[in-house]
């Protein structure tokens, strides 16, 4: 923890510090990790965006996709904990997160009943030819839909002039999308069948996933917000 500060109060329960103590005495928050920047740079440019993007493609793992499991459960169970989890480095790097969530789409798009047909027309008649297309339909799909994640949340910072730093918002919101994607997209074989035996409609299940993704995305904004106003306040400069 840096030296020259101290802090005073747990940042998600509140619960006073324990002088000298390491964990909150309430929840067991780690209070070592709140005045700690994370690892992974959080800034995200356009120009580093696809090189990034292609770096966590090389790194595609059984452990990264078990990170990004337990950070869609942390997410989904505890999103007012997103900054708590991102500064205690339980949470996957973003890019991983993004190439998962990708891996999950394209999968979708091989069972939903409105791009099936698509990709049936698109089979190139061998293994290896199809293997190329899926990888190429990867990149491209992580690439757009990761820009246009990115472009949003700028545009939602400005246009509300939110009371979090820009940076860590649009890669909180970015996070979040692509965590979302990839939770629902997992478990797309059940609601895609309920699709193809008529007991909802494609248009009620989009309706529902922006629904849901809104409201943790909200969710997890508070959480940066909370963190902001928390240190702004308890955070005291030692002697």
């Amino acid at each position: 923890m840096n030296q020259e500060f101290t802090i005073n109060f747990c940042p998600f329960c509140g619960t006073q510090r324990v002088p000298e103590a390491n964990y909150c005495a309430r929840c067991g928050t780690d209070l070592e990790s709140v005045l700690n920047e994370p690892e992974e740079n959080l800034k995200i440019t356009i120009g580093e965006f696809f090189p990034r993007l292609v770096d966590a493609l090389e790194d595609v793992s059984i452990a990264n996709l078990l990170k990004t499991i337990s950070t869609a459960k942390n997410i989904l169970l505890y999103p007012f904990r997103y900054a708590v989890y991102l500064r205690e480095g339980k949470l996957a790097p973003l890019f991983t997160i993004l190439v998962m969530a990708t891996f999950a789409g394209a999968f979708k798009l091989f069972l939903h009943p409105f791009t099936k047909p698509l990709m049936e027309k698109l089979d190139m008649g061998n293994d290896v030819g199809n293997a190329m297309l899926q990888f190429v339909l990867y990149v491209f799909l992580a690439t757009f839909f990761g820009y246009l994640a990115v472009v949003v949340a700028r545009i939602i910072h400005s246009v509300l002039k939110l009371r979090v730093e820009r940076t860590r918002f649009v890669y909180a919101m970015v996070s979040v999308f692509s965590i979302l994607s990839f939770a629902a997209d997992v478990v797309s074989p059940f609601w895609i069948a309920a699709i193809e035996n008529g007991s909802v409609t494609w248009w009620q299940t989009e309706i529902t996933r922006a629904s849901i993704t809104t409201i943790y995305c909200f969710l997890t904004y508070q959480s940066l917000r909370r963190e902001a106003v928390f240190l702004k306040e308890n955070v005291a400069v030692l002697p």
